[in-house]
């Protein structure tokens, strides 16, 4: 079912390469008296300098090559196709079980095995609601740590992104 997928794939990008020099938007971009004469600002604060639109021709010429109109067709047909290919691989998979008699199999072997660093980290144990087990429980004060280190690797790299992206908040067109 993957060739499919493929076949569909490789037609919208070979549709996408033979249509990269009519697309309309790449035309005015790489246009001298059109993209070359719309100054756009700096990408950065301190060392970056102004450019001019055409500088990005190629880029949007290649651009084109994944993001023109049969990217749309392309969507809808991976859409259809993915809910397609579910529903044939679970009908195989309910045929093979019967084939190899393993219905029940995975209902036997289904118990959860936890990593044991997990498991000798967690010396208290909690009565789980849903299957009535003893399950391995941390309590909060032992998870807080593992907090506080999240939510400073989360500040830390929106901030990153922040830095390097404040163009984008300017209202300087």
């Amino acid at each position: 079912m993957l060739s499919f997928a493929a076949v569909v794939g490789l037609a919208c990008f070979i549709y996408g390469l033979l249509s990269m020099g009519g697309s309309s938007s790449s035309i005015e971009i790489c246009d001298p008296d059109i993209g070359g004469q719309i100054i756009m600002c700096p990408l950065c604060d301190q060392v970056c300098d102004y450019w001019r639109l055409n500088s990005t021709c190629l880029a949007s010429k290649v651009s084109h090559l994944f993001d023109n109109e049969s990217t749309v067709f392309f969507a809808i047909f991976m859409g259809i196709w993915v809910t397609l290919f579910l529903e044939f691989w679970k009908q195989r998979q309910a045929r093979l079980e019967y084939e190899w008699d393993l219905v029940d199999f995975e209902e036997e072997q289904q118990q959860h095995q936890l990593r044991p660093e997990f498991e000798a980290m967690c010396k208290h144990r909690k009565m789980n609601p849903v299957t009535k087990e003893m399950e391995p429980h941390m309590p909060l004060h032992r998870r807080i740590p593992w907090y506080f280190v999240s939510g400073a690797t989360v500040t830390l790299w929106v901030s990153i992104f922040k830095k390097h992206y404040h163009c984008f908040d300017r209202q300087s067109y």
